[in-house]
Order: C-alpha cells, then sequence, then structure tokens
C-alpha cells in the first residue's frame, strides 16, 4: 500500500514537469529618449504580461508595469498597462482622452501588429502633472519564446504631455514563465517526502 502511494505521488510530480507554457512575457530593462535625447539610457525593472492579472472592468497595471532603476532629469518614471493587444492583432484602434496639466487632448492610435510583435496600451508617468501619458508600446521579440532572448520594442511618439513627438524605445529579454505546473509539482514532492517521513516513522 505504501509502495503504491509512493509510485502515485511520483508519477503526479513527474507528470507536472512536462507541462509546457509558452513565454510571451517581456522583463524590460531599458528606456532611451530615442530623438531629442538620444543618450538618455534609462534602467528600468517590471514585466509587460500577455494575460490579464485583476479586474478586467478597471484594468490599471492588470498587464503589468514597469518602473524606473535611473531617474530621468533627477525625477522616478514609470510605465502602467491599461490593455494588451495580441501578435497579428490588426485593424484595432486605441483612443480616448488625456488631460495633461490641465490640458484636454484626444489621442487616437491604430494598431496594426506583425506576427512577431505584441503591443500594450500604457500611461507614462514622470513627475509633477506629466501623468497618464498615452503611450503604445510595441515589442517583438522576432517570434523567440526563450526565456532570456532579446526584445527590441518602441512607443508610439507621444501626443501630449511634456516631451511631445518622442517615442521612447524600450529593450527586455523573453521572461521565465512560472507556470501552475511548477506548483503542482512542488506539491507532489511533499507529498513525496511526507511518504517517507511516514514510512520512516513506521
Amino acid at each position: 500500500m505504501k509502495k503504491t502511494g509512493l509510485n502515485c505521488a511520483l508519477a503526479f510530480a513527474m507528470g507536472t514537469v512536462t507541462a509546457s507554457v509558452e513565454a510571451t512575457n517581456i522583463d524590460v530593462t531599458q528606456m532611451i529618449f530615442s530623438y531629442d535625447y538620444p543618450d538618455e539610457v534609462l534602467a528600468a525593472e517590471g514585466t509587460l504580461l500577455d494575460t490579464l492579472e485583476g479586474d478586467p472592468d478597471y484594468c490599471y497595471g492588470c498587464y503589468g508595469s514597469v518602473d524606473s532603476i535611473d531617474d530621468f532629469f533627477y525625477a522616478p518614471w514609470n510605465v502602467v498597462t491599461i490593455d494588451y493587444f495580441d501578435k497579428g492583432t490588426t485593424d484595432t484602434i486605441w483612443s480616448g482622452t488625456s488631460t495633461i496639466s490641465g490640458v484636454v487632448s484626444q489621442f487616437s492610435y491604430e494598431i496594426n501588429l506583425l506576427e512577431t510583435q505584441e503591443a500594450w496600451a500604457t500611461h507614462w508617468n514622470w513627475t509633477g502633472s506629466s501623468h497618464d501619458i498615452p503611450l503604445l508600446i510595441i515589442m517583438d521579440c522576432k517570434g523567440s519564446t526563450t526565456p532570456g532572448d532579446t526584445c527590441v520594442g518602441t512607443g508610439t511618439p507621444m501626443l501630449n504631455g511634456p516631451f511631445p513627438g518622442e517615442a521612447p524605445v524600450f529593450n527586455g529579454v523573453v521572461a521565465v514563465p512560472v507556470p501552475a505546473a511548477i506548483w503542482l509539482f512542488g506539491s507532489g514532492l511533499m507529498g513525496l517526502i511526507g511518504l517517507a517521513i511516514r514510512k520512516k516513522s513506521g
């Protein structure tokens, strides 16, 4: 009976190892102001997610976020996600209004992605009243799902705020996935340990 239980726990643990999860989340490592500020290479940390986390009716950061490690002009900045668009999304419009320093502006971005691209509708936040600046970030990992492979992307030109027309570049890597299978594998190992302890005490 003990042997059967041990075999079941081992099969459970080993079976979950073979589960495969496509890695399309991206760890962002840098933001570069590419036009007026070509020398501003700013270290960053955070992950852009391809799956929803949180309330779909109020998405503010529900597809991840990116925070500054290096300040921009002595002030921290961050990027907060609003929506996500799959690889190959075409003929989609992200539009709305944005209020910066009391000025209300309309924005509209047409989304037409290549098969290797993903896009995130985001708000770029800086200092003072420079918050919630619409920025569509398009990332391309060249179809790779291998953790650590390079991903490069650009933001669409900012339509308002202190840097109109600025299109920052984002560098990153394919994120290491943490699938549910890992947690299941851990549960299987705990079962093995429990059986070993009971066998020893018996």
